[in-house]
C-alpha cells in the first residue's frame, strides 16, 4: 500500500512543522503546505493531486 499523500494547511509555520512530523511517523507524505486557505486552493488547481 503507498503512502498518503497530504496538502497540509496551518497559519502557523511551527504548528505546520510539527504536523508534518506527526503525519511522517504515520507513513504519510506531505507534499505540499500552504500557510491559508487561498494558497492551499492555488496548489490544488495548479497541480490537480
Amino acid at each position: 500500500m503507498s503512502e498518503p499523500l497530504v496538502l497540509l494547511v496551518d497559519d502557523e509555520k511551527h504548528i505546520r512543522l510539527l504536523l508534518r512530523q506527526c503525519l511522517a511517523g504515520m507513513n504519510c507524505k506531505v507534499i505540499w503546505e500552504a500557510a491559508d486557505g487561498e494558497e492551499a486552493i492555488f496548489l490544488v488547481n495548479t497541480f490537480h493531486p
